[in-house]
């Protein structure tokens, strides 16, 4: 079992974005057009943290949330 990916709902999508990029080296990369704004941020060619509005509360412990994890199996 391998970690695939996790995303984050978050009120401040542009801090997050930044904060992750510059905390993690991640990378901003292709996302399909879901609707509805968002990120998928990169580590060696692969979208492992997806970002998505989280609605319009302040930013705190009670506004971010993760919305849910993907794991990759074999078998």
């Amino acid at each position: 079992m391998q970690l695939d990916h996790v995303t984050l709902r978050t009120a401040d999508l542009e801090g997050t974005r930044q904060f992750l990029q510059n905390l993690l080296g991640l990378t901003v990369g292709y996302r399909p057009d879901f609707g509805f704004a968002g990120y998928w941020l990169y580590n060696d060619g692969e979208p492992v943290v997806h970002l998505i509005p989280g609605g319009s509360r302040a930013v705190g412990r009670d506004a971010e949330a993760i919305d849910h994890i993907g794991f990759r199996l074999e078998g």
